[in-house]
């Protein structure tokens, strides 16, 4: 079922918000989106219902794995819309951040895709390499990884960091709770419990050569900082 344009601009907020805190609230989405937080509620229900947000009453607000790809895709879309008003054609960052967000709605994604090649060729750089990176929050039960990159904001990084969660490290998911959040994962023997929005923050290689991948953070970017 596609979603709204007003939808689009809740489940792209929510992703936003995401990036930079460590739970996305009611009236963080109310105050990004300059609306009413009974609006916001409102919002939450449909997209809860279309299975693209997990949020209990007076809960904090997570995606769920189909609600962080669909995100990513239109964050994308936005980003290249703006970008095309901005560098090519040369409107103000104010002005192609407004008509960004209202052209991104009606933009096909067989245009996206041809407007992206178009920029690419034009500014000589991928736009969409990092679209949507796997996550922790991407494993299933039984599943692991191997942490690549940590992005978060200096607290919950020191957070992450304190529980042993750092760059080489092998992860493995075992079981989220009965409402999604938080999950447990298993880090070198120890079970730990963090929330999904911190596990999102945690892209990862999938754990096909544990060896190889470990020994190549240990050994390479570690070997970078000497």
């Amino acid at each position: 079922m596609p979603l709204s344009s007003s939808m689009e601009d809740y489940l792209e907020a929510i992703f936003e918000i995401e990036k930079t805190t460590a739970a996305v609230r009611v009236r963080d989405v109310a105050k990004r989106l300059g609306v009413t937080m009974p609006s916001v509620n409102g919002a939450l229900k449909n997209l809860e219902s279309l299975g693209l947000i997990r949020h209990a009453r007076y809960e904090y607000i997570e995606l769920t794995p189909e609600g962080s790809l669909q995100a990513a895709r239109i964050a994308s879309r936005h980003r290249v819309i703006q970008l095309f008003l901005r560098e090519i054609i040369g409107v103000d960052e104010k002005t192609a951040e407004e008509e960004a967000c209202r052209i991104e709605h009606v933009l096909s994604p067989g245009t996206t895709a041809k407007l992206t090649e178009y920029m690419e060729r034009s500014l000589n750089r991928p736009l969409l390499h990092s679209t949507h990176k796997k996550t922790v929050n991407d494993l299933t039960p039984g599943s692991q990884g191997i942490i690549a990159e940590i992005k978060a904001s200096d607290s919950m990084r020191q957070r992450l960091m304190d529980l042993g969660l750092i760059e080489g490290t092998r992860v493995e998911m075992i079981r989220s709770a009965p409402l999604g959040d938080p999950i447990q994962i298993n880090v070198r023997g120890t079970s730990l419990a963090i929330r999904r929005s911190e596990a999102r923050t945690l892209i990862i290689e999938e754990d096909t050569d544990v060896c190889g991948t470990a020994h190549r953070y240990r050994h390479g970017r570690k070997s970078e900082q000497r």
